[in-house]
């Protein structure tokens, strides 16, 4: 008798053990990142992002330059995950990533005036890529600087928004490449800080790309 009421109970915790994990994996699912992010992520509780006459995509704040320089540069970013804004200004809620082929993320680092972006290259193998880029900054004093960006190489239409940002995570609306009907995509990204470690592992990893152009295309 005394046996078994030990086995009932070692039942009865390994199921309740297992409904935890359950609920913890599904909360995890609902909630993929820190609830501070992901209002951030979802525009600061706007819910939509603005799209304006030109297909281009904007939150409602921005970086500034001096925090780009005293936060963001001198160090290398990882992507979190990444969700497509669709033509609305709603952010999906599957990653961007999860049914994608043939695509890649890209991860940052930044001086105080350029960016390196590493990326694998299906079409090579899923070689291991950087490219190094001059980045700007456009101050956009139409909308009081709530759309001022860094604008990667030369094109303006072709930008980072940085909508948050903290020691070691940065939010940033990002063009994902052009639909088949030329419709620009752009979504959100969560990025973080990189190790020491990890950056040096990139580095030695990634090799450099003369093929590459910014920004993407065809990735719909």
């Amino acid at each position: 008798m005394k046996k078994t009421r030990i086995l009932k109970v070692i039942i009865i915790a390994v199921i309740s053990m297992t409904c935890m994990m359950a609920a913890s994996c599904n909360k995890d699912e609902d909630n993929p990142v820190d609830k501070d992010w992901q209002n951030i992520i979802d525009n600061h509780g706007q819910g939509r992002f603005e799209i304006d006459e030109n297909g281009r995509c904007f939150g409602i704040t921005s970086i500034r330059e001096a925090d780009v320089k005293k936060t963001i540069a001198g160090h290398g970013w990882k992507e979190v995950d990444t969700w497509e804004i669709d033509e609305k200004g709603k952010r999906k809620k599957d990653s961007y990533w999860k049914n994608m082929l043939g695509g890649s993320s890209f991860d940052f680092y930044f001086t105080a005036d350029s960016v390196k972006m590493y990326y694998t290259s299906d079409a090579m193998a899923m070689a291991a890529l950087y490219n190094d880029y001059k980045w700007s900054w456009y101050e956009d004093t139409e909308y009081h600087s709530n759309r001022s960006r860094i604008v990667i190489g030369d094109i303006q239409d072709d930008y980072l928004q940085i909508i948050g940002w903290s020691d070691d995570m940065f939010c940033t609306i990002i063009h994902l490449g052009d639909n088949s009907s030329g419709r620009k995509v752009y979504g959100v990204s969560l990025y973080r800080k990189m190790t020491d470690k990890e950056l040096k592992e990139y580095n030695e990893k990634y090799n450099n790309s003369k093929d590459f152009k910014w920004p993407p295309t065809g990735r719909n």
